[in-house]
């Protein structure tokens, strides 16, 4: 029994410390031969390759015409729900902006991505992707730039007046009971009324 345990304790060791030293199956400790390796890497590449595949297979999006991996699609589409969110879209030129404003996005992350892993000729395209973003982001007034700290609420009477006015939209009145400085206001209004 103290065998059987040695054996498992040098086993996992070996792996542990010296993964190119495996075990057979009845526990004792061997040196792989060459054709142990080979079957070894062969089974890794084709791990590799098939998660590879998995990941990078492009399908052809309608919405964002184009093809694109599924993680590039959740991307665009949890980007532009956050534009939906963040900014007024109505018309059919905002919406279309917004998605192009989403692929730069996209195209910015990736050659960040590859900037920062040393690849060549990847900062001058991080360069062309930011300016493109900035551009759109821009011209369709969805840049920080453009917002003031006035613009995420109501800040004046007169940017009350221009939301109502804007949207047709006036809120519905709604009665309460009378406080104690309604009431003295009430008394106020008819002492000077009798003078």
């Amino acid at each position: 029994m103290f065998l059987n345990y040695l054996k498992l304790d040098l086993n996992v060791l070996s792996r542990i410390f010296n993964p190119s030293i495996c075990s057979n199956k009845s526990g004792l400790i061997f040196a792989p031969s060459e054709s142990n390796t080979k079957s070894i890497q062969k089974k890794k590449e084709k791990q590799t390759s098939n998660t590879s595949q998995k990941t990078f297979s492009k399908i052809y999006s309608q919405k964002w015409r184009g093809e694109y991996t599924q993680e590039d699609i959740d991307y665009l589409d949890n980007y532009y729900l956050g534009l939906e969110r963040d900014y007024k879209i109505v018309t059919e030129n905002h919406r279309d902006y917004a998605k192009k404003i989403a692929k730069a996005s996209l195209q910015m992350d990736k050659t960040f991505d590859d900037m920062m892993n040393n690849v060549a000729g990847a900062d001058a395209k991080y360069k062309a992707a930011r300016e493109a973003f900035d551009t759109l982001s821009k011209s369709a007034k969805f840049s920080e730039s453009t917002r003031s700290v006035n613009d995420v609420g109501a800040s004046s009477f007169s940017k009350v007046c221009a939301m109502v006015e804007s949207h047709n939209w006036i809120p519905e009145y709604h009665p309460m009971e009378k406080d104690t400085v309604d009431e003295l206001i009430d008394y106020l209004s008819t002492i000077t009324k009798s003078l």
